[in-house]
């Protein structure tokens, strides 16, 4: 089931409005008390795909302390590693 605020956020990154995805993602989060895992991992993934794999690191990692076994927020974070060359952590992701 998809709620809304998603249909909204995949739109968004459909439109290749990425930093206006990454906005919206931090703000469903906020309004979740800044720690939800889902909207986390979703504001990492639209920071990687507006180039700006640094800043998604934090949202991916604050995801991955929440769910460990994530493999989406995983997932994020390996595409930042990547994108900032760093091979052998994106590997161990």
């Amino acid at each position: 089931m998809s709620t809304p605020a998603y249909e909204r956020f995949r739109a968004l990154l459909r439109a290749r409005s990425f930093a206006q995805a990454a906005e919206l993602a931090g703000q469903e989060c906020a309004q979740r008390g800044g720690g939800d895992g889902f909207w986390l991992t979703q504001q990492a993934v639209a920071l990687n795909a507006d180039g700006r794999a640094e800043e998604a690191l934090g949202p991916a990692e604050a995801a991955l302390a929440r769910q460990p076994g994530n493999p989406y927020a995983l997932a994020a974070r390996a595409d930042a590693r990547v994108r900032l060359g760093r091979l052998d952590a994106a590997r161990a992701d």
